[in-house]
């Protein structure tokens, strides 16, 4: 398998050079406040390095888009991630030609855990993300830049659970209390501490109004493709994938050290069984995640880490060619 890969980020290469990656980052009205949204799109711009805390991207900041319709990917972070925590994958896409869209996650993300705790979390998070598509397909400057008719999306860890949601999986969150109440072996139960995983300072956490609600479908049928990383998996209902039509690509960690394989990705496997599924040699749980710069890998903590000897920037750009292909494919 590595040797198709590494074949096909040879093939699409040419592809990738298409556009340059444009950048902006959007703000879209959220209850009471906002959710952050980074955006990468095909431009003609010269792209040039830049800083953003602690990541470093090869962009045209601000450029203004190239002229056509693009298909856009959702790019859903795992639990207490960034905007900025997959933008290998946005960069690539984005020179292939497509609009990519990346929300932090309100009340989900390094700076605040605060919804993880909250019943309506799994519902809301999903939510979050037929937000951030709304928008983007009714806002003057980007509605005619996006067909709405090809709508991709990926997610990892908790992000995974987010997309597949949205592909059709029913959520019973009850499945995850009696899982952690009857095994001792997924380390995903720990994560339900809202505490854990977040930046030092004090941000105001989410305040949900009490009319949202911790129940109801949250599928989006715009969605038509999913690429779904290292994916929580155990809350959803089994059967209830039966009817979605979205094309999928499940990717596991053969090393996940943050959520247990047989009862996540393996899980899921066997629930979208017509889905492309595989493990990703020698990985951990957040190898999927783009490095930051080496000064803050400390702070990154596990999230920086991978398994001993596995290279994580030479996955990063096998899979980028390969998301490429794939909605090149589905979306197209």
């Amino acid at each position: 398998m590595a040797a198709v890969v590494v074949a096909l980020a040879a093939v699409f290469s040419v592809q990738a050079q298409a556009f340059q990656s444009g950048f902006r980052t959007l703000k879209l009205p959220y209850y009471d406040g906002y959710i952050d949204v980074a955006l990468w799109y095909p431009s003609a711009a010269a792209e040039a390095d830049k800083s953003f805390g602690a990541y470093r991207m090869q962009v045209a900041t601000g450029a203004p888009a190239a002229p056509g319709k693009f298909p856009l990917v959702v790019i859903s972070h795992g639990t207490g991630g960034s905007s900025f925590g997959h933008n290998r994958f946005a960069l690539a896409l984005a020179r292939a030609g497509f609009v990519v869209a990346a929300p932090e996650h309100p009340g989900d993300n390094y700076r605040d855990r605060s919804l993880v705790a909250d019943a309506r979390y799994g519902y809301e998070r999903p939510r979050q993300v037929s937000r951030v598509i709304d928008f983007l397909l009714a806002e003057p400057e980007w509605k005619d830049r996006i067909d709405r008719d090809r709508v991709g999306a990926i997610g990892h860890s908790a992000g995974g659970y987010t997309v597949a949601a949205l592909i059709g999986g029913v959520p019973d969150w009850s499945r995850l209390r009696v899982h952690c109440e009857t095994v001792k072996d997924d380390p995903a139960c720990v994560f339900r501490d809202p505490k854990l995983g977040v930046a030092p300072g004090d941000p105001a956490p989410l305040v949900l109004p009490t009319s949202v609600a911790a129940s109801g479908s949250v599928a989006d049928p715009r969605i038509h493709a999913a690429v779904l990383l290292a994916p929580l998996g155990v809350p959803f209902v089994p059967g209830s994938f039966k009817e979605s039509k979205a094309t999928v690509l499940l990717i596991g960690a053969e090393f996940d050290e943050a959520l247990a394989r047989q009862y996540h990705y393996g899980y899921l496997r066997q629930q979208l069984p017509s889905a492309t599924a595989r493990l990703a040699p020698g990985a951990g749980h957040y190898s999927f995640i783009s490095l930051p710069v080496a000064e803050f890998r400390a702070a990154f903590g596990p999230a920086a880490k991978d398994p001993s000897g596995f290279d994580r920037e030479t996955l990063q750009a096998q899979l980028s060619a390969e998301i490429v292909e794939f909605f090149s494919k589905t979306l197209r």
